[in-house]
């Protein structure tokens, strides 16, 4: 599982910066600033190694769309999420139990019909998911577990310009996501090998400088 994610993470970082190098021989290179609200996620699994907690998703994410000509678009992506809540311990401090997550991950969308002002797009992204949260064991210190989980996704999307700089898009998208082994404070790291598929949609709001 290292492996994949130590060959994964490269593949990431070789996609983010290939689009710096472009530039350099286009002069016609459109930069921008995006962002995306997922609107459906299913069969997400639990990834929990102590509580059985639900994964913390990012279902807010940023994205910097590079658009290298009007058929190719390399698209790095960041998502962070984090909750709180009170655990119901009447302890003194009043326990709280957290947790947080976040998503790196790149783009490449290959336009078949460009965006003029309508186009639809295929691809796939690629990206890591760091995550953790932590268990309150009163009266002992709390459990704190985190992990490193890598996916892959297929995705098909649709774009519209409602001005020459800025447009809205839905997408929707198939993928596969290899969770990491949990590793937690005081525990033996669980060595699982679970992998999850999953479908989900996303609506996307863009503007380019």
């Amino acid at each position: 599982m290292i492996r994949k994610v130590i060959m994964l993470a490269a593949a990431v970082a070789a996609l983010a910066v290939a689009p710096a190098a472009l530039a350099q021989q286009k002069d016609a290179v459109k930069v921008g600033l995006g962002v995306s609200l997922e609107t459906l996620n299913l069969a997400q699994l639990s990834a929990g190694a102590v509580s059985q907690a639900v994964p913390l998703n990012t279902p807010v994410s940023i994205y910097v769309p590079i658009q290298i000509s009007p058929h190719l678009r390399i698209e790095p992506s960041l998502g962070f999420s984090t909750f709180s809540m009170d655990s119901g311990y009447a302890d003194a401090t009043g326990t709280i139990e957290s947790g947080y997550a976040w998503n790196f991950g790149v783009g490449a969308l290959y336009y078949p019909v460009a965006a003029q002002p309508a186009g639809f797009y295929v691809g796939g992204r690629i990206g890591l998911i760091f995550s953790g949260y932590s268990v309150p064991n009163v009266p002992l210190p709390s459990t704190d577990v985190s992990e490193t989980d890598v996916y892959l996704k297929a995705i098909l999307g649709g774009e519209y310009f409602l001005a020459p700089k800025f447009s809205l898009g839905l997408e929707g998208q198939l993928g596969v996501t290899f969770f990491g082994d949990p590793s937690a404070t005081g525990l033996a790291t669980l060595n699982r090998g679970l992998a999850g598929w999953s479908t989900s949609g996303l609506i996307f709001a863009r503007y380019f400088f």
